[in-house]
């Protein structure tokens, strides 16, 4: 039995890895869509920030975020975008840059949303339920992180149902996959540290 568990156990935790980064998404898949037709009506898309250039443009990642919001804002999935990054710098503001181009391509300013304190995606989905009241959205971002933000998104109460947003200006390098590999993993903590706060709290009223 021991000799058992000294082979199991060191494959086990190589395995582990892998199964998590292919369940994952396979799990979230059918939540997952790369066609605007394709997607049922929703009143609010919540983009994640990403990182802006010289305080005035989108990055790649950010443009294919925005592009494809606004791509599903004129074809009537949505009506509301929520846009949330970090804005709590003035050298340096996701949401002033995220919000300027929206309204540039149309969408009505009465129409946007912004969260000036989404500095991480719970923190944004966390905010998007408590503070604008959201339990159902379409969220906006690419493909390699839109399992952990479908997930995320749950554990905030928020029915939700995921936009690809590739479009081929941001190519997912190595460190890409790597980062969000641990990403996923500070998800699952975020979650457990979450809930147990959250029935702490309920046992004390």
């Amino acid at each position: 039995m021991k000799k058992w568990i000294f082979i199991l156990f060191p494959l086990s935790l190589f395995s582990a890895p892998i199964l998590w980064n292919v369940l994952l998404p396979l799990y979230y898949s059918a939540r997952m869509f790369t066609k605007a037709a394709e997607i049922p009506y929703h009143d609010t898309a919540i983009i994640p920030g990403a990182s802006v250039i010289s305080n005035e443009k989108p990055s790649a990642i950010l443009l294919e975020r925005l592009e494809s919001s606004v791509n599903l804002y004129r074809a009537e999935k949505i009506t509301r975008l929520l846009l949330s990054g970090d804005g709590q710098r003035k050298n340096y503001n996701e949401v002033i840059v995220m919000k300027r181009y929206a309204m540039r391509y149309k969408v009505p300013e009465e129409n946007i949303l912004t969260d000036t304190l989404g500095l991480r995606t719970f923190e944004t989905m966390l905010r998007a339920k408590s503070e604008f009241h959201i339990d159902s959205a379409v969220i906006v971002t690419q493909e390699l992180y839109m399992p952990r933000a479908l997930m995320l998104a749950d554990a905030a109460g928020i029915d939700a149902v995921g936009f690809c947003a590739d479009m081929g200006r941001a190519r997912d390098t190595p460190e890409a996959y790597l980062r969000e590999h641990f990403a996923r993993y500070l998800a699952l903590y975020d979650i457990f540290h979450y809930r147990r706060q959250k029935n702490s709290s309920s046992e004390l009223r």
